[in-house]
């Protein structure tokens, strides 16, 4: 209006507001700048999956808070950690995997100790033997471990944050995380574990030998002659391992948790050692599954 009557009683009412938010004792307006700061901590920390009913609740702020948290560079890092940790295992004790696989797939031969299996591989196939296939197995074992590690921080970030760790929750993660790689990843185990055995000399002579070019050629040849289905053939005793890496990280953070008690972090050697009884004790008690896994891999070209 021309006389500006009514934006001078709202300037007036403005004025009275700022008042009564700025006198001593007064909670009008306070709180609720307060309980909005809350809210965004709640969602920050939980991603909206926890927090005791915190503000914003079910909102799309929550949701993008958890798609952050999903995507966060941490759960990035530890990644690309786990996967350069496994190339480099991997590499060290290449050849007594390739021995594990041998004894595992041909029954006929000879349990002995391993010095004894890894040189009669190389008496009779040569030094390269022990490595063959390195490069596919590393690449899967790479894509395999991302997906695990990226699965399991991602949801750690997602459902844990900011509450209380336990072994029951780490060993929950652990299993979904593996679910995940397992129904991702086990055709490159397939096509691998076949790579891996093209080309060996086997006590049991009913497996048939392969002639894969690669890993394309691979994927090509077990589609057309077995079917798309038997790039999962072991999905099944695969589903069941991924209490391996549960049991693993279960007794892991366990473990850790208890020497980190007043304790700002671990030593490099502390960290080495518990991973390796944890690693020892989950592959003793799946090793069974581990068996029944290999088998499978190769039955259907192998029998």
């Amino acid at each position: 209006p021309a006389n500006g009557r009514p934006r001078r009683v709202l300037q007036f009412r403005a004025a009275a507001n700022q008042e009564a938010r700025e006198r001593p004792g007064s909670t009008r307006g306070a709180e609720r700048p307060r309980q909005q700061r809350r809210g965004r901590g709640l969602a920050a920390a939980t991603g909206g999956t926890g927090g005791g009913g915190g503000m914003g609740e079910g909102r799309p702020g929550d949701a993008r808070a958890s798609l952050a948290h999903l995507l966060s560079y941490d759960s990035l890092v530890h990644a690309a950690a786990g996967s350069a940790g496994g190339l480099m295992a991997m590499s060290i004790f290449y050849p007594l995997d390739t021995a594990r696989l041998r004894l595992q797939v041909d029954e006929k031969m000879k349990a002995k100790s391993t010095p004894v299996v890894l040189a009669e591989i190389i008496k009779e196939e040569g030094l390269s033997a022990v490595y063959r296939s390195w490069f596919p197995v590393i690449s899967s074992l790479c894509c395999s471990n991302f997906v695990y590690f990226y699965t399991f921080n991602a949801l750690k970030e997602v459902w844990a944050r900011g509450q209380p760790a336990s072994n029951s929750k780490d060993l929950v993660m652990g299993f979904l995380s593996g679910v995940v790689n397992v129904l991702i990843t086990t055709p490159l185990w397939v096509v691998n574990t076949r790579l891996k055995l093209q080309g060996a000399v086997f006590k049991n002579e009913d497996i048939k030998q392969t002639n894969y070019k690669g890993m394309v050629d691979a994927v090509g040849c077990i589609v057309r002659q077995e079917g798309v289905a038997a790039l999962w053939s072991s999905t099944l005793p695969s589903l069941l391992l991924v209490f391996n890496p549960a049991i693993q990280f279960m007794i892991y953070e366990g473990l850790k948790r208890h020497l980190m008690k007043g304790r700002a972090q671990l030593f490099s050697l502390e960290v080495f050692v518990i991973g390796a009884v944890a690693k020892a004790i989950a592959t003793t008690v799946t090793y069974p599954l581990q068996t029944a896994q290999s088998l499978l891999r190769v039955s259907r070209h192998g029998r």
